[in-house]
C-alpha cells in the first residue's frame, strides 16, 4: 500500500531523531527486563536453598539449654517441630581468622553438601562454607587448627557446605559486608562440638511451624517457657539477618523494576510526541491528498501511531537482549555478595513479549495523543500551508538590560522560545528529566560510599578493635594492655545484646556503652558534628520510629547479660540521633554497667597505635588467648570493604554510561526535531543574506535557553527522584540519606554541556544539506 511505502520513507528520512528515540526506549525496557531476570532468578533461588535446607520459621537464643526443654515446646499448638543447636566461635591460630562452628540439625536449618560428606561423629570433622573455604583455599582432607577455650584443635575438612540461614554472612553487628577471607561458618557434628568447647549444652533452638501458623501466635508460650533458661533473643525468620538482607535486596529490585522504566519510557513519549508533532506539521500537504484520495482519519491515524509502535518495537527488542548483559552485572553482584548457586527460573522470551507489549502501549499512546488533532483537520484546509504563529514582544524584552545582552539574533531565539509555548515546555521536561536521571548514578555513588567509609572516618576513629570473648571488668582489661607501650590510647566499649521495649512493640539491638569523654568512637549528627553522651539512653533514629519512642519517654530493657534477670531495667530516652546503618541505642558506659549489675564493664577495646606492626604484635601476643576472639584492623576492614564494593562501583557506573546516553539521546533529538520544523524559516533567512552559522546560532541558542531552564528545573527533581529511592531502599537496618552531592550536580552539567555541544555538530550538518530552492517552493 501507498501509505505503508509512506511510512517506510518517513522512517529513513528521519533517522537520526529515530535512532535517538530508540535509545532512550531500549534504555527504559533494559532496566524493565534486567531488573525482572535478576529479581526472579534472586527469589527462585532463595526459594528453592529454603525449601532443601528447611528453613526455621523461628529462633530462639538461649545462655545455656538442655533436650529437656524439647517436649514442652513441642506441645505448644502449632509448633510442628523443635531442633537444638550450640553454635561456637573458634579462632584460627596466627591469623585474624574466625569459624563459627554450628552442630548439625536433621530436618530444620539443613546445610547442603556441595562436595564430600557429613562428619564422622566424634570425628572432629567440618563442613565449612562454599565460600569462606574458597576464599581461603581450603579443600577436602585439610587440617585447620583452631583454639577453644584456651586449647588447640585439628579439625578436617571432609567436605564443602552451604547453609541457607548464612547466604549473607556476617560475624557480628558491626560489619557491614560479608568477608569470607577472615570469617566463615562450618558444620560440624554435636558430640566433637561439644567436646572441642567444653560446653555439654545447647545455646539455640530452632523451630518450625504447623502450615498457616504465624510468629505471633506462637511467640508469648514460647517465650514463656524459656525465660528460666536465660532466653537472649526470640525472632522469627523475617528477622533473621541474612534473610533479612535478601528480602530487602528483593525489595529495591521490585521498586527498580517499576519506577525506572516508567521515568524512561515516559521520556520516550514526551520525545516521540513532540518528534511526531512536528513530522505531522511538516506533511500537512500530505495528511490533505492522503484523504483526498479516501484514506479515513483512522488510517492517517494508525499511520502515525505505526510510527511510534515500530520505534517502540526496535527499542524493546534492543532493549530486552541489554537486559540480559544488565541482569548478568546484577547477579555478578549478588554472586559475591550471596552465598548460594544461582538458578535461573525465569524465561527471557516472557520478558522479552512483556517488554514490547509496554514499549508498544507507550508508543502508541504517543502516536495517538500526537496525532489526534491533526487527523480531524479537513482535506482541503490541510493542503495549505498552516498559517504562521504571529511574533510579538515577551515579558522578557520589557528588561532594560535585556537588548545589551541579547543582539537580533538572539531576540529571534527568544520569541521562537515563546512563541511555540507548548513544544518549549515539552522539551524542557524531557530535558529536566534527562539531567535528573543523570545526577541519580553519581550520587547513590557518593551516597553509598559516604555510608559505607564515613563511619570510619567521623565516628570509630581507632586504628584497631579488640574483640573479647565475654563482658569483662574495664579495668582489668585497660591494666592488661598498659604492658604495650606502643599504645597511644585506648578506650573501653561495651556493645550490650539487649530488648528493647515500647507501647508493647520490642526489637533486639545492641545498646552501645561508651565513655562520656570518648575519643575513639564518636556518635555525630546529620552534619557530622559530634554528639556528647547524655545520661539515660539515646536511640538512633530508625529504632526511635520503629519504637514509637521520643524523646523523654520510658523505655524497658531486657538483656542476657543483666546479672539479676528478674529485675526490670527502665531508661528514659534523652536524645534521638540519626544513624545509615543498623539500630542502636547509646549510653554511658558506667551507667550501663551499674543498670545491668555491674562495675564498669566492656566486651571489647579500641585502640590508637604508633605505627601498623604494633597491631601485628598485639595480635601475636593474644593469638592463643581465650578470652580474646580477635584483633580487628581498621585499615584492613576499609580495604576489604573496597575490595568488596567493586562490584557495586561496576553497577553505578554503568547506570552513569546509561544516563549519559540517554542524556545525548535526547538533546539530540530535540536539536534534529527543531532543526526539521523549521527548515523554511532558515531559508528564508538565508536568502535574505543571512549565512548558515548565524541561522545555526539562532537554533543553538534556543536549545542553549531551553538546556538551562531544563537543569535548574531538573535539580528539584532529581531531589523528589532522590528521595522516592531512599523510602523505596530504607529498610529496618539501612536508612538512605537524601542529601543531593553538589559533585553529582557538576558531573550531570558537564555532562550535558557535552551532549549539547556533541548534539549541535551532528545535527548542523543537516543545515548544509539544505536545498533553499526546494524547501521554499514545498510551500507554494
Amino acid at each position: 500500500m501507498t501509505i505503508n511505502k509512506k511510512l517506510f520513507r518517513d522512517l529513513l528520512e528521519h533517522k537520526g531523531a529515530n535512532i535517538a528515540a530508540i535509545i532512550v526506549i531500549a534504555i527504559g525496557i533494559m532496566m524493565y527486563s534486567g531488573a525482572a531476570i535478576s529479581m526472579d532468578t534472586l527469589i527462585y533461588s532463595k526459594e528453592n536453598f529454603y525449601e532443601k535446607a528447611n528453613f526455621p520459621n523461628a529462633y530462639a537464643k538461649l545462655i545455656s539449654v538442655n533436650e529437656k526443654v524439647i517436649y514442652p515446646l513441642e506441645e505448644i499448638k502449632g509448633v510442628k517441630k523443635v531442633e537444638l543447636r550450640l553454635i561456637q566461635d573458634v579462632k584460627i591460630p596466627d591469623t585474624s581468622k574466625t569459624i563459627r562452628l554450628i552442630s548439625q540439625t536433621d530436618s530444620i536449618g539443613k546445610y547442603i553438601i556441595k562436595q564430600g560428606r557429613k562428619p564422622v561423629q566424634n570425628n572432629y570433622e567440618i563442613l565449612p562454607d562454599s565460600m569462606f573455604a574458597k576464599a581461603n583455599g581450603y579443600k577436602i582432607g585439610d587440617k585447620i587448627e583452631v583454639i577453644s577455650s584456651g586449647r588447640k584443635k585439628e579439625l578436617t575438612v571432609c567436605g564443602i557446605s552451604s547453609s541457607a540461614e548464612n547466604i549473607y554472612s556476617l560475624k557480628d553487628i558491626s560489619q557491614l559486608m560479608p568477608n569470607p577471607e577472615k570469617f566463615g561458618v562450618a558444620f560440624i557434628d554435636i558430640t566433637s562440638l561439644q567436646n572441642l568447647t567444653g560446653k555439654k549444652y545447647f545455646n539455640e533452638i530452632i523451630f518450625e511451624f504447623e502450615k498457616g501458623v504465624e510468629f505471633e501466635d506462637v511467640k508469648n508460650e514460647i517465650e514463656k517457657e524459656l525465660q528460666s533458661y536465660g532466653l537472649i533473643s526470640l525472632y522469627s525468620m523475617k528477622d533473621q539477618s541474612s534473610n533479612s538482607m535478601i528480602e530487602g535486596e528483593i525489595e529495591e529490585q521490585k521498586a527498580m523494576m517499576i519506577t525506572m522504566p516508567i521515568i524512561f519510557l515516559s521520556v520516550s513519549v514526551l520525545v516521540m510526541s513532540i518528534m511526531i508533532k512536528r513530522i505531522i506539521q511538516q506533511q500537512r500537504g500530505q495528511i490533505g491528498i492522503l484523504k483526498a484520495f479516501g484514506y479515513s482519519d483512522f488510517e492517517v491515524g494508525l499511520h502515525y501511531s505505526l510510527y511510534c509502535m515500530i520505534l517502540g518495537t526496535l527499542g524493546a527488542v534492543i532493549g530486552s537482549f541489554m537486559g540480559i548483559t544488565f541482569a548478568d552485572l546484577m547477579l555478578d553482584l549478588y554472586k559475591e555478595m550471596f552465598n548460594m548457586d544461582f538458578v535461573n527460573n525465569s524465561s527471557f522470551f516472557n520478558y522479552f513479549i512483556v517488554g514490547i507489549l509496554i514499549s508498544c502501549a507507550f508508543s502508541i499512546f504517543a502516536g495517538v495523543s500526537s496525532s489526534l488533532n491533526a487527523v480531524k483537520i479537513a482535506p482541503s484546509e490541510a493542503m495549505r500551508q498552516e498559517v504562521p504563529q504571529g511574533g510579538k514582544k515577551v515579558l522578557l524584552e520589557y528588561l532594560p538590560f535585556f537588548d545589551v545582552i541579547f543582539n537580533s539574533r538572539g531576540k529571534m531565539s527568544i520569541r521562537n522560545i515563546f512563541r511555540n509555548g507548548k513544544r518549549s515546555f515539552f522539551i524542557v521536561i524531557g530535558l529536566a528529566l534527562a539531567f535528573s536521571i543523570s545526577i541519580m548514578p553519581w550520587t547513590m555513588l557518593s551516597i553509598m560510599k559516604e555510608m559505607v567509609f564515613d563511619r570510619y572516618e567521623y565516628v570509630e576513629k581507632y586504628d584497631a578493635k579488640i574483640f573479647l570473648s565475654d563482658i569483662s571488668s574495664k579495668k582489668e582489661v585497660e591494666n592488661a594492655l598498659n604492658s604495650f607501650e606502643n599504645i597511644i590510647y585506648k578506650q573501653a566499649l561495651a556493645e550490650i545484646p539487649s530488648t528493647v521495649t515500647h507501647k508493647g512493640v520490642s526489637q533486639d539491638v545492641a545498646i552501645v556503652g561508651l565513655p562520656k569523654d570518648s575519643k575513639l568512637y564518636t556518635i555525630v549528627d546529620d552534619k557530622k558534628r559530634p554528639i556528647q553522651i547524655q545520661g539515660g539512653i539515646m536511640l538512633s533514629e530508625k529504632l526511635a520510629e520503629k519504637l514509637g519512642a521520643d524523646i523523654g519517654d520510658e523505655i524497658n530493657i531486657k538483656s542476657p547479660y543483666a546479672k539479676y534477670k528478674k529485675d526490670k531495667i527502665f531508661l528514659k530516652v534523652t536524645k534521638i540521633v540519626e544513624q545509615g546503618v543498623g539500630m542502636n541505642g547509646y549510653m554511658d558506659i558506667e551507667q550501663l554497667s551499674k543498670k545491668l549489675g555491674y562495675d564498669t564493664i566492656c566486651n571489647s577495646i579500641l585502640i590508637d597505635v604508633k605505627s601498623p606492626e604494633d597491631i601485628e604484635t598485639i595480635r601475636d601476643k593474644y593469638q592463643n588467648s581465650e578470652k580474646v576472639i580477635s584483633v580487628q584492623s581498621k585499615t584492613e576492614t576499609i580495604n576489604q570493604l573496597n575490595k568488596r564494593m567493586n562490584s557495586m562501583y561496576s553497577v553505578m557506573y554503568f547506570m552513569a554510561i546509561i544516563a549519559s546516553a540517554m542524556t545525548f539521546a535526547i538533546v539530540y533529538n530535540t536539536f534534529v526535531v527543531v532543526l526539521m520544523e523549521r527548515k523554511r524559516e532558515m531559508s528564508t533567512l538565508m536568502v535574505l543574506g543571512m549565512k548558515e552559522k548565524d541561522v545555526l546560532s539562532i537554533i543553538s541558542l534556543e536549545q542553549w535557553i531551553t538546556s538551562i531552564v531544563g537543569m535548574i528545573l531538573g535539580i528539584p527533581l532529581a531531589q523528589a527522584l532522590i528521595i522516592f529511592m531512599s523510602k523505596e531502599l530504607t529498610t529496618d537496618s539501612f536508612t538512605m540519606p537524601t542529601d543531593m552531592k553538589s559533585g553529582a550536580i557538576i558531573l550531570a552539567v558537564i555532562l550535558m554541556i557535552v551532549s549539547i555541544i556533541a548534539a549541535q555538530v551532528l545535527a548542523s550538518r543537516k543545515v548544509n544539506t539544505i536545498d533553499i530552492v526546494e524547501v521554499l517552493k514545498s510551500g507554494e
